[in-house]
């Protein structure tokens, strides 16, 4: 069973599902492709991208400590999706299928190698993948970008993030969240709402460079 969640950013209610099983992935998937169809969306159909790891021991010539993934988060407009892909079966077919549409791109910082291990531990694959950092140095025609972060990307790119003290006191503490074990069965409350924000850095930053904008509300979307 798939759990709700609602976070406020930027005074935008953002829903986030945390996903288990394949058959709430087709349906949240399904669910999420209806938010590109608005035929006057003010949106990019850009979809922000974050991936992250759980740690285990391998035992070959002695014990190894091995980062594998564990989720996958998505984001476009105030919808995330945070799917705990080690708690699947086999690979979801869907995900697949939704990483493979042509007419989207999936952005995130630093994803190249992460993608990578998707690839090489579940046979799936992401056909228009885009480093934010690097779009920004081209969008800009600025390469200080390429070396950005996310939230020194969010810092340059998204107004409310210089402004917002509250932002200040999240990012903070994002970078010890981002550092634990996402592999576990029931994701902690500070993990779902860290990969929430983060995931919705990624489509903001991403949205912005390219020209789009967010409504002023969540009822827009």
């Amino acid at each position: 069973m798939s759990n709700t969640y609602k976070f406020t950013i930027d005074k935008r209610e953002v829903t986030t599902t945390v996903i288990t099983t394949e058959p709430e992935l087709d349906r949240c998937l399904k669910d999420l492709l209806s938010t590109f169809t608005p035929k006057f969306s003010t949106a990019k159909r850009v979809v922000g991208l974050v991936i992250e790891k759980r740690f285990e021991t391998v035992h070959n010539r002695g014990p190894k400590v091995c980062d594998r993934v564990a989720i996958l988060t998505l984001c476009h407009g105030t919808t995330c999706l945070i799917i705990q892909l080690h708690l699947m079966r086999s690979p979801p077919f869907s995900l697949a299928a939704f990483l493979q549409r042509p007419e989207l791109s999936f952005m995130g910082v630093a994803i190249k190698h992460s993608l990578e291990a998707l690839e090489t531990e579940y046979g799936i694959k992401c056909r228009n993948a885009v480093d934010l950092a690097q779009l920004a140095a081209t969008v800009k025609n600025n390469d200080i970008f390429k070396a950005f972060g996310l939230f020194d990307l969010a810092y340059d790119f998204c107004e409310y993030c210089r402004f917002d003290d509250h932002v200040e006191k999240m990012v903070s503490n994002f970078h010890d969240v981002a550092l634990s074990n996402w592999g576990v069965t029931a994701l902690s409350a500070n993990q779902i709402e860290a990969a929430t924000w983060t995931c919705f850095l990624c489509f903001c930053i991403s949205n912005q460079l390219l020209g789009g904008y967010l409504p002023s509300t969540s009822r827009d979307y």
